[in-house]
């Protein structure tokens, strides 16, 4: 690969982010209509415990939570909303993502690791309409 061209697919002038069908969430709703049934998440947490989502669950539980989202964030809510999100990663990260990405708002990780004056630091450049976390607090 030349230089001219590694150089055009890291600056990302060959994605097309007009296109509607191309984004993340569209392209796993197409997934849902071909794999439905299919596991699409299979997770074992820390204390042995097991969870399995098809495609159609998530899905659903996906659209679920995407439309208290956006009830939630009205009218606050924008297209270039931000949701923060700071969870140990679980069954539950894919459905909180997606239903984010769902609700026309953008998702800005924050692992649970950082320093809390970086956290700070971004959740202020960033000034997200919520953060989301899974118990506990942020700066525990």
């Amino acid at each position: 690969m030349g230089s001219l061209q590694q150089h055009s697919i890291l600056k990302g002038d060959n994605i097309n982010w007009k296109d509607k069908d191309n984004i993340i969430h569209r392209i796993f709703e197409k997934t849902v209509k071909n794999c439905g049934g299919q596991a699409a998440i299979i997770h074992e947490d820390e204390n042995g415990g097991n969870y399995s989502f098809s495609y159609d669950e998530l899905e659903s539980s996906a659209n679920r939570l995407a439309r208290n989202l956006r009830k939630l964030c009205k009218p606050s809510a924008k297209a270039d909303s931000i949701v923060a999100v700071s969870m140990i990663p679980s069954h539950n990260l894919p459905i909180i993502l997606l239903s984010i990405l769902k609700s026309g708002m953008a998702y800005l990780p924050l692992d649970v690791d950082y320093p809390e004056s970086r956290v700070k630091h971004i959740l202020g450049e960033s000034e997200p309409l919520m953060v989301i976390i899974d118990g506990g607090s942020l700066f525990s």
